[in-house]
């Protein structure tokens, strides 16, 4: 039995060959790989196509290799989490910042 997926997977081609999209299920980000699997190792991520520029007028925030390979505490994730009132963020310690 395979584990439900927070992401959903497209492969579209080009003349530079098929790129594996993975679309988050909940944010607009998208991330790329080399071949289609149910699970990713870090080693797995690609930068994404130069044609993934298109997917930015769409709402999608293409993450590069090196993004997706930086420790959680490095990472910017404010856009991942919304305070009560709408604004603000907390940080992945769980401060509030303002």
């Amino acid at each position: 039995m395979e584990y439900p997926r927070t992401f959903r997977s497209a492969a579209p081609d080009d003349r530079d060959g098929t790129h594996f999209a993975l679309f988050h299920a909940h944010h607009p980000l998208v991330a790329f790989v080399a071949e289609r699997r149910s699970w990713y190792v870090p080693d797995a991520f690609l930068d994404p196509p130069a044609r993934a520029a298109t997917l930015t007028g769409f709402g999608f925030a293409p993450l590069a290799r090196s993004q997706l390979l930086l420790p959680l505490h490095e990472a910017d994730t404010s856009a991942l989490t919304v305070g009560p009132s709408g604004s603000g963020s907390t940080s992945g310690t769980g401060d509030r910042t303002p």
